[in-house]
């Protein structure tokens, strides 16, 4: 395998084997056995704020009722935010919430780092319409766990809508191969199910 670093630096550094293979015979590698999500088993200890404050709601009948669902915004809330060179259309900004809708957010081509600039702005997130993500399509499902992974390292307070459960809504082949991660990360949100109004 060829390097492709300048020859000055290719002239002090030769390695004589591929990198991976030097790393295994180097270090001992240790397979950490699957077991319990310490994230989502601390039981009364867990932190009620930022984003472990959060819920994520789905419909559910009379008999599954466990709260209602937060009105949704008048259209007279409906903003433009700026973006990094463009703008996201959020269905309220109010104070430090900014309340968006699942297809606007993560089926249009934002980075992390608009991603970041926004939970830099806003420390409270609702996110209604979140699909299925099998149904949402590869790109808008990694710019999701994307977003997850932004807001968890923000510590942003997240009101997540969904239309199933949470482990309906991230099951399903095509997924992002770090979906396990979105789904821990997401078990940390109480879950509800409420009556819609």
């Amino acid at each position: 395998m060829r390097s492709a670093r300048p020859a000055a630096v290719r002239r002090r550094w030769r390695p004589r084997e591929p990198t991976i293979g030097l790393l295994e015979r180097s270090l001992d590698i240790v397979e950490i056995p699957e077991g319990p999500d310490y994230r989502v088993s601390g039981g009364s200890t867990r932190p009620c704020s930022g984003f472990s404050g959060g819920r994520y709601l789905w419909p559910g009948g009379a008999s599954e009722r466990a709260g209602s669902a937060p009105a949704l915004p008048a259209p007279c809330e409906e903003r433009t935010v700026p973006v990094g060179r463009g703008h996201v259309r959020a269905l309220a900004v109010r104070d430090d919430l900014i309340w968006f809708d699942f297809a606007e957010l993560c089926d249009r081509p934002f980075s992390t780092i608009d991603y970041l600039t926004l939970a830099d702005t806003h420390r409270r997130w609702t996110i209604s319409g979140l699909p299925r993500l099998t149904e949402a399509g590869p790109d808008a499902a990694q710019r999701f766990a994307n977003l997850v992974d932004v807001l968890v390292d923000r510590d942003v307070h997240l009101t997540l809508i969904g239309g199933t459960s949470l482990t309906d809504t991230l099951h399903g082949a095509g997924l992002p191969p770090d979906i396990g991660r979105t789904a821990s990360r997401l078990a940390l949100l109480q879950q509800e199910t409420v009556t819609t109004t």
